[in-house]
């Protein structure tokens, strides 16, 4: 998805930058300037998230950063009971185990 920026007051638009791949989110600094793409390709089996940021506004997008990951399948972990108390979540009821 490439990012434009939209004039208010007349409605024109303008290309902003171009996507480099599949972005799954941007981040501006607190002037509005593009600093960071974040990019994972669904179909990989990788679960990779690759980070781009650039400088400033005038550079291209390019120092990178790839973070591993993985697909999160099934129901997270909330807690495991153990003979004497909750572990992992403290509000887990204590019963007996047999």
């Amino acid at each position: 998805m490439d990012v434009y920026r939209m004039n208010v007051y007349n409605g024109k638009f303008f290309r902003q930058i171009t996507s480099p791949g599949p972005v799954i989110n941007w981040a501006t600094d607190r002037d509005g300037v593009l600093r960071l793409a974040a990019l994972q390709d669904e179909e990989s089996l990788s679960y990779e998230t690759k980070i781009i940021y650039r400088d400033g506004e005038d550079e291209e997008l390019e120092k990178s950063i790839v973070l591993k990951g993985y697909k999160m399948v099934g129901e997270p972990l909330v807690g495991m009971k153990t003979k004497r108390k909750s572990t992992l979540h403290p509000t887990l009821e204590e019963t007996p185990m047999q």
